[in-house]
């Protein structure tokens, strides 16, 4: 779109874009132009310019005809520019490792095998005569 044949005005929080087309020529010096509001949405946010609604304004402009080569959008200024503040991330908790113990594991024995005293037959004979 070419920057002449626009016009952005802001008044009284409204955004007013006029477009005024050049006619139709058919020996080739214009061609047919066609504007949709999806496009003056499109310069907006181009140019920069903060809008929030849509108001008016026709959906379609051509060149083509006379009296139809000219058309004013009317949208809605942005009252007040929101900041969009980031969001924290939350620090990962690192969980501690915990073994579960199902079965109590067995306390290492020491086993010392006695040995018994052989009983001798003199021993015997002292222990009966008591």
């Amino acid at each position: 779109m070419n920057s002449e044949w626009v016009e952005i005005t802001k008044k009284q929080n409204k955004i007013y874009v006029s477009i005024k087309l050049p006619l139709f020529d058919r020996y080739g010096s214009v061609g047919r132009l066609k504007i949709t509001r999806a496009m003056v949405e499109r310069l907006l946010v181009s140019r920069k310019e903060a809008f929030d609604k849509f108001i008016e304004g026709p959906l379609l402009l051509k060149n083509t005809e006379k009296g139809s080569n000219q058309a004013t959008w009317v949208f809605e200024c942005v009252k007040k520019i929101k900041r969009i503040t980031p969001v924290k991330k939350k620090a990962r908790r690192t969980r501690k490792k915990v073994e579960k113990v199902l079965d109590k594991s067995p306390e290492d024995v020491i086993i010392e095998v006695e040995k018994k005293e052989t009983i001798t037959s003199s021993e015997a004979q002292s222990v009966t005569e008591e």
